[in-house]
């Protein structure tokens, strides 16, 4: 009697190990696939504003190949017409990797977990930034249809001074995303030096 019991709670003992050990383990994704809770290296991020009725483009770009705590990233200045309304892009790459990764594609895809914020700051807050994009735009949402941020128009009016455009890219693991509060965790955070002309 008693050797059936110990062989019973042996028994129940391994069950209870092997399921905690499955729960617990906490094993990487194959290289084939990607869950929506990795973080990703951003060595790069290329904005792109063009003048609403035609003018030439503006580029500038974040770069840091060797990513944090390495050589100081580059970090290209802004120069923005006064009264005028731009429409952006953000373009998001890991170039450590060969070839580069395009980081977009996969916050388009994971567009329920991920919100671009930008805010501008000193002489600059005066001017505003409108995101035109939602989730509904890369695939079907679950729920409310919230702004993504890789599209946005930026609108500079004509008492504007020089300041910052701030852009963060907020990863939504932890908390819920409400298209209106950036969460805990940054994939990147990057402010632009803005001269207004």
């Amino acid at each position: 009697m008693l050797g059936n019991s110990t062989r019973r709670l042996s028994i129940a003992l391994s069950c209870v190990v092997a399921i905690f050990g499955f729960a617990c383990s906490d094993s990487a994704p194959t290289s084939s696939g990607s869950s929506a809770g990795e973080e990703e290296l951003i060595t790069t991020a290329t904005v792109t504003l063009t003048p609403q009725g035609g003018g030439t483009a503006i580029t500038l770009q974040f770069k840091d190949l060797d990513g944090a705590g390495g050589t100081a990233p580059n970090i290209d200045s802004l120069k923005v017409a006064l009264g005028t309304t731009y429409n952006g892009t953000i373009l998001l790459q890991n170039e450590a990797a060969t070839p580069a990764e395009d980081i977009t594609v996969e916050v388009k895809n994971e567009a329920e977990e991920h919100q671009i914020f930008y805010t501008t700051g000193g002489s600059f807050a005066i001017a505003t930034v409108a995101v035109t994009d939602t989730e509904s735009d890369y695939g079907t949402n679950a729920g409310t249809d919230l702004p993504v941020g890789i599209a946005f128009t930026l609108t500079v009016p004509n008492n504007a001074g020089n300041g910052t455009l701030r852009v963060i890219l907020s990863h939504f693991d932890d908390d819920a995303k409400n298209g209106t509060t950036q969460s805990n965790e940054s994939d990147i955070d990057i402010t632009f030096q803005v001269t207004v002309m």
